[in-house]
């Protein structure tokens, strides 16, 4: 008997419309795309949560799954439902549509017999779960709360649970005690908004908001890290802590915080960049060209976790001081020179550093490091449509990327100099946090044309845009 697996999503909460897919199993890995809610596939593999991630002690699992389209990608148990023979999986067969979580929650053990002949009364344990049939009343699903790390940095990922609710009743953000005002903000559609502890940088990270999701917001308070930011205390879904103000729309409700009514960016459907030759129409090839001219091997792709966490990339291999070149009609976002990189000591290594050392990685001398990179700036009508429908996907029609080209050797270009395919950044290098001569390619993606924090923006895979 065939299977088939159901994005299920969050029933009851109209704003989940679609969910993330993973590139492996876990939620510090990067998720290239979104599936929309009610969308089949099939399952290939399933594996417990890597982190250990529960919900009142059950260990989440992870679905493999293929969609019609030939995507794949990993999606958690807890937003799927199952209909078939999933006995491979160690699963039973189910004749109605299944949600995931209930049926692979292990059956609870039996209560110790008595000394009397007389039978053990049953367990107070929740009941099994009986397969081919579709558990009426489904715990609502933990929500699930990821944190971004600082540029370059290894993903980090944190889960709360909150209090199970009833299936018939959305997750919506608590509203503040009695007496106190409140207003309400949203996360803007280019990122997932950290939640601190404190209002600042430096404090522990207690979760992230989705894209576009809405939060209570009950406070504003001065940052404690020195920046030139104020801090809104939110409150979303039970989990109570600090947004920076940038990352947050703000409704008219929350001046009396001190925040101003801020909508969200729209920038216009078509617009070119900034370089001279930019159409006023849009962009017709599929994919850019890639940045390397001479033969180059693909050594790390987007999503690879042999080498820590989930690559947010693609590595293109060659040897040092081959060019390195812009691929369309763009703008150079800006440039960042590596000033701890000397020519005889260019990367971590050289001067005695282990890789992914955390002060490093962390230092602006270092180029974050990325050693000396160049940041390119692509608008929406100049992208190829493959990377334009990327975006749309992720709801960031109009938006723009930004292209990252790093562990150069030399910069050749100057911050806001307009580039169009063919001129030349630099020349590849091995330079900050690289263990040989490559180019790593990283794209991320805004709705600000004069984005300032884009290691805080989303992340999409290289080969949506170039053909390498």
């Amino acid at each position: 008997m065939a299977h088939t697996i159901y994005i299920r999503g969050i029933p009851g909460n109209t704003q989940v419309k679609d969910v993330r897919v993973h590139v492996t199993p876990g939620l510090n890995t990067d998720a290239p795309f979104r599936i929309p809610v009610g969308t089949t596939a099939t399952c290939t593999d399933v594996k417990p949560d890597p982190a250990n991630d529960n919900f009142q002690g059950q260990v989440y699992k992870w679905f493999n799954l293929t969609f019609s389209d030939g995507r794949t990608g990993w999606v958690r148990d807890d937003l799927l439902d199952l209909e078939g023979d999933l006995t491979q999986f160690g699963y039973g067969t189910y004749t109605s549509r299944t949600f995931a979580f209930s049926a692979g929650a292990p059956a609870p053990k039996p209560a110790a017999q008595p000394a009397a002949p007389a039978p053990a009364p049953a367990s107070p344990a929740a009941p099994a779960v009986t397969v081919n049939v579709a558990p009426t009343a489904p715990a609502q699903p933990a929500v699930t709360v990821s944190v971004n790390t600082p540029p370059a940095a290894p993903s980090v990922t944190v889960s709360v649970n909150p209090p199970a609710q009833p299936a018939t009743q959305p997750a919506q953000p608590m509203a503040p005690a009695a007496g106190i005002a409140a207003g309400d903000a949203t996360v803007r559609l280019d990122i997932r908004a950290k939640i601190r502890a404190a209002p600042s940088i430096q404090s522990d990270q207690v979760g992230f908001v989705e894209p576009g999701m809405k939060v209570i917001v009950t406070s504003g308070e001065a940052g404690q890290d020195g920046q030139p930011f104020r801090w809104a205390k939110i409150n979303f879904n039970g989990i109570v802590g600090y947004i920076r103000e940038d990352l947050l729309n703000f409704s008219d409700n929350c001046a009396a915080f001190g925040f101003k009514a801020t909508p969200a960016v729209q920038p216009a459907a078509v617009q070119p960049g900034s370089a001279p030759s930019a159409s006023a129409t849009l962009n017709t090839q599929v994919r850019f060209p890639s940045p390397l001219r001479d033969p180059y091997q693909v050594f790390q792709e987007f999503g690879d976790t042999r080498f820590g966490p989930a690559h947010k990339g693609a590595d293109l291999s060659r040897q040092p001081g081959v060019p390195i070149y812009a691929s369309g009609s763009g703008i150079v976002a800006y440039t960042m020179r590596c000033t701890k990189c000397r020519d005889d000591a260019p990367n971590f290594q050289s001067q005695g550093l282990g890789f992914w050392d955390p002060q490093a990685i962390r230092d602006p001398a270092w180029g974050y490091g990325f050693g000396n990179h160049v940041v390119v700036r692509y608008a929406w009508a100049d992208l190829p449509s493959s990377m334009r429908d990327a975006m749309a996907a992720q709801n960031l029609s109009g938006g723009y990327a930004y292209v990252i080209h790093a562990h150069m050797s030399r910069i050749d270009v100057a911050d806001k100099a307009p580039v169009t395919a063919g001129t030349q950044l630099g020349l590849l290098g091995n330079t900050g946090n690289s263990s040989g001569p490559h180019l790593h390619l990283e794209v991320r993606v805004s709705l600000s044309p004069n984005e300032t924090n884009i290691f805080n923006r989303i992340v999409l895979n290289p080969r949506l845009m170039y053909d390498f």
